[in-house]
C-alpha cells in the first residue's frame, strides 16, 4: 500500500485539477474540498484541508498544517512552504464583539447571532511561513516574504519582507460580558 494519495483518491477528496509528480500522504483529512494542486506539491501526514484550496507548483505544507478554505478560499502560488503546524483560515468568528461562536449553530441561527469573517487568503511565491503561524481572513502575504515561528497574520505583509510579533504588546480589551450573556441565551430559547 502507497503512503500518498492516487490521481483517482484525490479527485474523489475533490480536487479537481492535480499536477504531475504530487506527493499528498495518505494521512490527511479532507472536508468538502474544492481545489487544485499544481505540479509537484508535498502535503506530509496529519495535515487537514477543509473549503477552496488552489495550489500552484513546488509547495510543501508540512506535518500538521490546517488550510481552512470555506467558500472565499486559500490560494498559495509557486516555492512557498508551510512549517509545522501553520494554521489558515479564510473564516473565523469574531473574537472580541459579542457574538455567539457560528460552529454549533444552525445556518438560521448562524445569521442571527454569530458574525463570521470570511475573506480569501493569499500567499504569494517563494514565501516562507514559520511553525506555528497563524494566518486570518484577508490576510495577504506577499512574493519573496517569510514570517517567524509563532506569528499571528491578520493583514498584508509587503512583498521581500520578514515578519514577526513575538515581541509585540498585544492590547488587551474586555468583551462585554452581559451582552454575551444576553446573546447566549437568546440562542438557548431558539433552540427549545
Amino acid at each position: 500500500m502507497s503512503k500518498f494519495l492516487n490521481k483517482k483518491q484525490l479527485k474523489k477528496i475533490g480536487f479537481f485539477k492535480i499536477g504531475k509528480g504530487c506527493k499528498i500522504s495518505n494521512k490527511i483529512s479532507c472536508y468538502n474540498v474544492n481545489g487544485s494542486l499544481g505540479d509537484n506539491v508535498r502535503i506530509d501526514d496529519y495535515v487537514c484541508l477543509k473549503g477552496r484550496i488552489l495550489l500552484k507548483s513546488n509547495i510543501h505544507i508540512a506535518r500538521g498544517c490546517t488550510l481552512s478554505g470555506g467558500t472565499k478560499g486559500i490560494f498559495i502560488d509557486n516555492y512557498t512552504n508551510l512549517s509545522n503546524y501553520v494554521q489558515i483560515f479564510s473564516m473565523s468568528d469574531d473574537y472580541f464583539m459579542p457574538f455567539i461562536p457560528g460552529g454549533a449553530l444552525s445556518n438560521v441561527n448562524r445569521k442571527k447571532f454569530a458574525r463570521i469573517h470570511n475573506k480569501k487568503v493569499f500567499i504569494g511565491k517563494a514565501v516562507l511561513v514559520g511553525a506555528f503561524s497563524v494566518i486570518l481572513p484577508g490576510s495577504i502575504i506577499n512574493n519573496f516574504s517569510s514570517t517567524a515561528a509563532y506569528s499571528v497574520i491578520y493583514n498584508t505583509i509587503k512583498e521581500g519582507f520578514y515578519h514577526s510579533n513575538l515581541y509585540k504588546k498585544i492590547s488587551l480589551k474586555r468583551r462585554n460580558l452581559k451582552q454575551m450573556k444576553m446573546m447566549y441565551n437568546k440562542v438557548l430559547k431558539v433552540k427549545k
